[in-house]
């Protein structure tokens, strides 16, 4: 089967790469089904009087088992930059301890930073038909762009049915493995670490203030009492130490308010509907804005103090990114976190997988899964603990951060992470979050400048993507 994509297939790549940037109680059931693998179907395309022709991919099942080729070297396209060797020895100590494991198979890292890069490259080595055996995915970059996903990755119903003894499902925490299968029943990724929001909180300042830590019991008018308490400003009222850091540029804090108003998505489960105007969509976005100018427990993002929460300025961090750790630890800080405040629910904050995927098609399939089996597993998982991340698994948690061993000093409390974990959710499941988001996030800009209000934010984002919706341009 030809590794190359159709040009139509391309062109939509090369469209949305600008725009790309960033449980079960038991195993899941993996359906046995009978694929069929579709002959290539010649198609003429018309673009801009250019007539090409195309030929469609076929439909494939997962190869069978087979023994593993002698030395072997499988490409890596890595969404991230080079960890510093104090971390565990980053990525470099990664492929140090698989190798070791599996001395005939050998990891050769893409760095390619984070962001549009990333995926410019990645889509090139596609577009040339030489893609890397395995690539750095999210749930986030797969909902996206489905039919890109879909063209990218290699599906692993098969593999895990397969394997499914050794996979050891029951071992992976059942908030996660919820969320592993995608929005067409399948599985195309492995997590590795995953985003579980929680409350950070700078434990100097609190104990400078004498004020006292955040409890499972917080609302949100704990925080803003909290927030006043730590908030100072210098003689000519300037501030100088901020309650709690607003998260600005992204969906980062103010989606999660609007879910915990009780709002349940900005688009129904189609993508067809839009929920952004709806008073719990505005009271989230409104709680928001009145953090920096009514509660003055926050300052505008436009306006942020240096260095954010590592920099030391900030008393707390709501809903924090767990990619975020091992830098404010490297930072020094005496930090700890805490289940995030709840406004009408506790459940919203985001549950985001930091994944290892197959690319589609690819020779070396099996040594290719045996790296994600190893990842994703238990050798793979304590790995990810020395550079600082939380673990995926349960046996893991348990001989790592649950016993104070063999993990990075800081947070204080490392199981509250597992706390939050079953209040998250993925973000982006609707198909057309990613662009109603950006149409969202231009207005937010503007309240920030309180040019409009949140609720005039909220109300002009939903009718100018209803608008969107009619024309026919969102898809389905």
């Amino acid at each position: 089967m030809s590794n190359q994509l159709t040009r139509r297939v391309f062109l939509k790549m090369a469209g949305v790469a600008a725009g790309l940037s960033i449980m079960a109680a038991c195993a899941p059931k993996v359906i046995k089904e009978t694929v069929v693998v579709e002959k290539p179907v010649e198609k003429v395309v018309e673009k801009e009087k250019e007539v090409t022709r195309i030929v469609e991919k076929e439909v494939t099942k997962a190869p069978p088992t087979r023994a593993p080729e002698a030395k072997v070297t499988l490409r890596y396209a890595c969404k991230c930059n080079e960890m510093p060797e104090s971390q565990g020895g980053g990525h470099k100590g990664l492929a140090a301890a698989f190798n070791q494991k599996y001395p005939n198979i050998t990891i050769e890292w893409l760095f390619w930073g984070t962001g549009v890069e990333f995926f410019e490259k990645l889509l090139g080595m596609y577009a040339a038909g030489d893609p890397p055996e395995l690539f750095n995915t999210s749930d986030v970059n797969f909902n996206k762009d489905r039919e890109l996903s879909l063209a990218q990755h290699q599906r692993l119903d098969e593999y895990f049915e397969r394997d499914a003894a050794e996979y050891k499902w029951d071992d992976i925490y059942p908030t996660i493995t919820k969320y592993m299968k995608m929005f067409d029943g399948h599985y195309y990724f492995v997590p590795q670490w995953v985003n579980s929001n929680v409350l950070a909180y700078n434990v100097k300042l609190f104990d400078e203030a004498k004020v006292p830590y955040p409890t499972p019991e917080w609302t949100w008018d704990d925080m803003v009492q909290a927030g006043k308490e730590l908030t100072k400003f210098d003689k000519d009222g300037n501030l100088v130490q901020v309650g709690k850091k607003t998260e600005g540029g992204w969906w980062g804090e103010y989606y999660y308010y609007q879910r915990q108003a009780g709002l349940q998505d900005w688009l129904s489960d189609d993508g067809q509907q839009v929920f952004l105007d709806q008073p719990e969509a505005v009271e989230g976005l409104q709680f928001y804005y009145d953090c920096v100018f009514k509660y003055k427990i926050s300052d505008a993002p436009p306006r942020a103090l240096p260095n954010g929460f590592a920099g030391g300025f900030y008393a707390m961090h709501n809903f924090i990114h767990t990619g975020m750790w091992p830098g404010y630890t490297a930072a020094g800080l005496t930090w700890d976190i805490m289940v995030p405040p709840k406004g009408k629910r506790r459940e919203g904050g985001e549950l985001a997988l930091d994944s290892s995927a197959m690319s589609r098609g690819v020779k070396l399939a099996e040594e290719a899964w045996t790296y994600l089996k190893w990842v994703s597993g238990e050798d793979g998982g304590k790995q990810w603990v020395k550079i600082g991340f939380p673990p995926i698994r349960k046996s893991v948690a348990e001989a790592t951060w649950l016993a104070k061993k063999d993990a990075p000093p800081m947070p204080l409390h490392p199981e509250r992470y597992f706390d939050a974990l079953p209040y998250n959710m993925i973000v982006f499941a609707p198909p057309g979050s990613w662009d109603i988001w950006q149409v969202l996030q231009k207005y937010v800009e503007m309240f920030w400048e309180q040019k409009i209000t949140p609720e005039e934010a909220c109300k002009r984002a939903a009718e100018e993507f209803r608008k969107v919706i009619a024309s026919g341009a969102q898809k389905k």
